[in-house]
């Protein structure tokens, strides 16, 4: 059996968080997701929002959040939609394409099973794998200080991501 790829992010002056991805479950997105870890995109990314015991989100380079479009996440024959998919406390999750303004390669680190809302619009995940090491860290960090915007005042730098 195939041991399903995990990645261990090492954030600067903090702790590692590792996931464990699950391309059994939404095979299309972890393909991109992994891509884009592999050819380091991730290096050097900040969190960029810290919601409070909800979330944390990191994965643009543009200074206004606005990058790799996420109009084309839809992948029409397969089972991967853009539908309310369940998630749960520790997942990780890609934002859904309800929400063009929004990266297809953000990632969103889950704290809660409830639904997350942001402008009044509840925000719409798939989940693409889960947190298997640093859970607690990265719950910790939705507890940083943050602007108005949710954007931590101290800036939260993954120096490296390893695949394995």
């Amino acid at each position: 059996m195939d041991r399903r790829p995990c990645v261990t992010l090492h954030v600067e002056r903090g702790e590692d968080i590792t996931i464990e991805l699950y391309p059994d479950k939404t095979p299309n997105s972890v393909e991109e997701v992994l891509t884009a870890f592999k050819e380091g995109y991730y290096d050097g990314l900040s969190f960029h929002t810290c919601a409070r015991d909800e979330y944390i989100q990191f994965g643009y380079h543009d200074i206004n959040g606005y990058g790799v479009y996420a109009a084309d996440v839809t992948e029409s024959g397969t089972e991967e939609t853009d539908e309310v998919r369940p998630y749960k406390a520790g997942d990780v999750a890609v934002i859904t394409a309800k929400y063009p303004y929004l990266a297809k390669l953000q990632l969103a680190f889950l704290f809660t099973d409830k639904p997350i809302f942001s402008g009044g619009r509840e925000i719409l995940f798939k989940p693409i794998g889960r947190i298997t090491a640093g859970y607690e860290y990265a719950k910790k960090l939705s507890e940083c200080k943050v602007e108005d915007d949710l954007a931590p005042v101290m800036p939260i730098v993954v120096e490296k991501a390893t695949v394995k």
